[in-house]
Parts: structure tokens; C-alpha cells; sequence
């Protein structure tokens, strides 16, 4: 949209501009590639240069961060899977000892008891 949009803008405010041109203008802005060969001379072209520029950039940027997602999101899921599970074996290691030290005490209080019995 921004190319169409933007190439029309730029027949309109630039003088001896095809709408076709302009649209060939706006491609080479967004990419940023920019041959210099359409350029605006007007200062309604270069604030509309502006905008596209930032339009442009940006779908890149967001393109980019998408594609990045795309190849960490199963790296990230793995290592969230690897933390859950060693935070699993953590939990029952010391559940498990804690159950011990719950048995010791039971021996203790049972010992204790029978000591105060036979007093």
C-alpha cells in the first residue's frame, strides 16, 4: 500500500512525474536502495521521502524480527523444556530428602517418647 500510495504522492507533488515513475521512486526509497536517479526536489516530496523511508525501514525491521522468531522459537522452547525438567528432578531430589529428614525426626520423637515412658 505504502508503495502505491507513496508513488502517487510523488507524481502529484513532484512535476513531470509519472504515477508509474513514482511508484518506482517509492520501491527504491523504501528498500532503501535509493539509485538517486528519482529524487524529490519539492519540499512535499522530500517530507513524503521521509515517511516512506520510515515506513520502509520499518516493515523491514518487523520482517526481520519475524524471520529471527522463526529460528530461535524451537532453540528457546528446548531450553525451556530442558529448565522444566531439571527443575522436576530438583523438586523430587529434594522432596525426597525432606522426607528422610521426616523420618529421622519420627525416630527421634518415637525414641524420645519411649525413653519418657520408661522414667
Amino acid at each position: 500500500m505504502t508503495v502505491l500510495a507513496g508513488g502517487a504522492a510523488f507524481a502529484a507533488v513532484e512535476p513531470h512525474q509519472t504515477t508509474g515513475e513514482g511508484i518506482y521512486w517509492a520501491i527504491t526509497t523504501m528498500t532503501t536502495v535509493g539509485y538517486g536517479d528519482l529524487s524529490p526536489t519539492t519540499t512535499k516530496g522530500k517530507m513524503l521521502a521521509a515517511v516512506v523511508i520510515l515506513v520502509g525501514v520499518g516493515f523491514v525491521a518487523i520482517l526481520t524480527g519475524a524471520v529471527a522468531e522463526r529460528f530461535l522459537a524451537s532453540e528457546v522452547e528446548r531450553e525451556a523444556v530442558e529448565v522444566e525438567e531439571e527443575l522436576d528432578a530438583t523438586g523430587e531430589a529434594l522432596l525426597r530428602e525432606l522426607q528422610g529428614v521426616r523420618a529421622r525426626l519420627d525416630r527421634m520423637d518415637a525414641s524420645v517418647r519411649s525413653r519418657r515412658a520408661f522414667t
